[in-house]
């Protein structure tokens, strides 16, 4: 579980060729993996099996919206991201939606493109922008981007980083 979480941030496809590229699994193609993962996400999905809100995000999101520029960067699929955010109702409350899987991001985090590519759809530079993570990798993908302040929102009091609490609600 622990190497699992030092992949957060990075988009699913990169974290396949590493573990392959690791474990010397070379008659594995990482792509043939990551469409595996996909499907089984979607089956997952189809039985009402899904992530809950996070609500310190919502709150922030809803807080904010109108005031000032909002995006999203994950590295989670475009389609995954956008029905996540249909679900808890936000998804119309931000100014753009950029997603690892997208062209423009040439490489996932930990590398700054995926940062720098919202800042450039709000039309903000960069050193004006705050950005918000959940993920190591993430963090060092903001800072590389050069972000006025990065937030680790894993240290916020509200934050629901109870594991286990989710595979239970998943075990359902």
């Amino acid at each position: 579980m622990e190497r699992f979480y030092s992949t957060a941030g990075m988009p699913v496809v990169d974290i396949f060729r590493l573990l392959i590229e690791e474990q010397g699994k070379y008659e594995l193609c990482a792509l043939k993996c990551e469409a595996k993962k996909k499907q089984h996400h979607a089956t997952l999905e189809a039985q009402g099996k899904v992530a809950g809100p996070i609500d310190v995000v919502i709150d922030f999101v809803h807080k904010y919206h109108g005031k000032i520029p909002l995006a999203v960067a994950s590295s989670g699929w475009r389609d995954h991201v956008l029905t996540g955010l249909e679900r808890v109702g936000i998804l119309n409350l931000f100014d753009a939606i950029v997603t690892a899987d997208e062209e423009d991001v040439e490489k996932g985090k930990p590398h700054p493109d995926i940062f720098l590519v919202a800042a450039q759809r709000l039309g903000v530079d960069p050193e004006y922008c705050v950005g918000f993570e959940d993920a190591d990798f993430g963090m060092l993908a903001l800072k590389s981007a050069g972000y006025l302040y990065s937030s680790d929102v894993r240290t916020l009091w509200n934050y629901p980083r109870n594991v286990e609490r989710r595979q239970q609600q998943m075990d359902k």
